[in-house]
This record gives C-alpha cells, structure tokens and sequence, in this order.
C-alpha cells in the first residue's frame, strides 16, 4: 500500500513538472501564437464558405426553376409531336397492310414447303 502511494505521489510530480515545463516551453508558446493568429483566418475562411454555399443554393433553385419551366414548355410541344407520329404511323401502317398480305400471297403461291421457314421469320 505504502509502496503504490509512494509512486502515485512521484507519477504526481512528474505529471506536474512536465505540464510547468510545457507551458513555459518557448517552441510551446510559439506555437501557440502561431495558432491564435491564425484562428482569425480559419474565421474568416469560414464566413465566406458559408456565404458562398447560401449564394451557390440560391442559383441551384434559379436554375431548378429555369430548367423545370423548360421541361414544361417541351412537354406541351412533345405532347403534339408525339400525337402527330402517331398518327403519322397509324396511317403507314394502313397503307402498308395490304401490301403484307400481298407478299406473303407471293411467298407461298404454289409453294407450301416455303410456309416453315417463312413462318418462323415471320412470328419469331
């Protein structure tokens, strides 16, 4: 017992002679200038990222809304696009339909051993 506070009580001493030591240690101190000196810039660093994010989310959502009116002007114009297409290919698949027919006619006309393959060219 005697022992154990006998080397808590040096372990005391060197922990405090170590901390005088330190806070009176010149390369300490410099540091230490060196480091509330520049606390200012760190600062100072800091103001202007935050103002610099604030400006950056302020243009985001003036594009966001730039490209979100866009959108909405294409997608009126696609819509009449596509409807017109649509009706574009409905109308050359109409004329095109007899001509399938006729084809087919051709292909098999007298000859029923070419029905297989075309078959399978047709619906595969």
């Amino acid at each position: 017992m005697r022992r154990r506070s006998q080397s808590m009580i040096a372990l005391g001493l060197l922990a405090g002679l170590a901390f005088q030591v330190g806070c009176n240690d010149p390369v300490a101190r410099k540091q230490t200038a060196h480091r509330t000196r520049h606390i200012a810039l760190w600062l100072g660093e800091a103001v202007d990222r935050e103002r610099s994010g604030s400006a950056m989310i302020n243009t985001t959502l003036r594009d966001a809304e730039r490209i979100w009116a866009l959108d909405a002007t294409r997608t009126r114009q696609n819509q009449r696009e596509l409807r017109e297409l649509i009706t574009w290919e409905q109308r050359r698949w109409q004329r095109r339909v007899p001509l399938f027919g006729a084809r087919i006619e051709e292909e098999l006309a007298g000859k029923p051993e070419r029905v297989r393959p075309l078959a399978v060219r047709m619906f595969y």
